[in-house]
């Protein structure tokens, strides 16, 4: 009994890391939106002390910085990409309401379908088109253009209220698409993955920068302090969400997930003073359905994998003993 019951804590490590990283993200989401500095200057900061962080593990386990030859071509491509998601996604942040913009860029996991029919050719099937489809029409009903809802959308709109949302569904793309990439190089530790990140990040932000001069620090201690703790949360983030994959099926770690939106939604509130839309927290819904459907389905699948193998090695016992 005992055995069975530490079985089960065990397993349910894995999803209450990811509960604790959906915390950790939330939190650090409310920081990016509070903390008044350009999102380019903000991707830097976050990225060089994400990078920082990780050193000391690198160092300890004896991994590579850059990873193995081979590997490098995967791990640039992810760099570049996920450089890129973060100055999105912080764009988003800034210009629309966190809880809206965390519904968006969460639905990754039901693009991902998508991209991995489009780059690994693998079969895209009636439910993942439906679940799509949901994911739509959820980001539409959150960005509620004035094009297509004429009388229900806040008047006054401007640039930026247009172009945060396809900032924030751009992000969620690329997300996708880090997704498969990382199906590549499973075997590579995750403190190399997030330092070639954060170099490249590091690099690519600072031109930018330099390029449009957007330049900006806090003038303030505690702004000072938000920037070190974002790149803190972040990296706890990470970690208790690479942890919890360790542990955890991917299904059932990205119906987690989910409470990151719910979490965004409660900081809104009740920090940020803001309320969400009626029609926003219907498209939220929407989209929060797709990506639970499509954790279960994960979990199924999985479920039905591990059936089958148990099936198979004890019809491979029973010929053993009989023999």
């Amino acid at each position: 009994m005992m055995r069975n019951i530490l079985r089960c804590n065990f397993e349910a490590a894995g999803l209450l890391l990811a509960l604790l990283s959906c915390f950790f993200f939330s939190w650090h989401s409310v920081l990016v939106k509070v903390t008044q500095i350009h999102p380019l200057v903000l991707t830097m900061f976050r990225m060089f002390f994400q990078g920082l962080y990780v050193v000391p593990t690198i160092i300890y386990r004896d991994e590579t910085f850059f990873g193995n030859p081979e590997d490098r071509k995967f791990l640039w491509a992810r760099a570049v990409l996920g450089a890129t998601g973060i100055s999105l996604i912080y764009y988003a942040y800034h210009n629309m309401a966190i809880g809206d913009a965390s519904v968006i860029i969460f639905a990754a996991p039901v693009f991902t379908s998508i991209t991995a029919c489009v780059f690994l050719r693998e079969k895209c099937g009636i439910f993942e088109t439906v679940c799509v489809f949901l994911t739509f029409a959820g980001v539409v009903l959150i960005a509620c253009p004035p094009w297509l809802f004429e009388g229900v959308a806040p008047g006054g709109q401007t640039k930026r209220d247009i172009l945060a949302p396809i900032a924030a569904f751009g992000a969620m793309v690329i997300i996708s698409i880090v997704y498969v990439i990382l199906r590549k190089f499973r075997h590579i530790h995750y403190s190399t993955i997030l330092f070639t990140y954060s170099l490249w990040g590091v690099l690519q932000s600072g031109v930018l920068v330099f390029i449009l001069d957007v330049w900006s620090i806090p003038n303030c201690l505690l702004g000072n302090i938000s920037i070190v703790a974002i790149g803190a949360l972040a990296n706890l983030g990470q970690i208790c969400m690479t942890k919890a994959l360790q542990l955890e099926s991917a299904g059932g770690v990205g119906i987690v997930r989910t409470m990151d939106i719910v979490f965004v939604y409660i900081w809104q509130w009740l920090v940020l003073d803001e309320s969400p839309r009626l029609i926003s927290t219907l498209g939220a819904s929407v989209v929060i359905l797709a990506v639970i459907a499509t954790g279960i389905k994960k979990v199924v699948i999985n479920l039905e994998k591990a059936r089958i193998q148990q099936s198979k090695t004890l019809r491979l016992a029973a010929k053993i003993v009989s023999a």
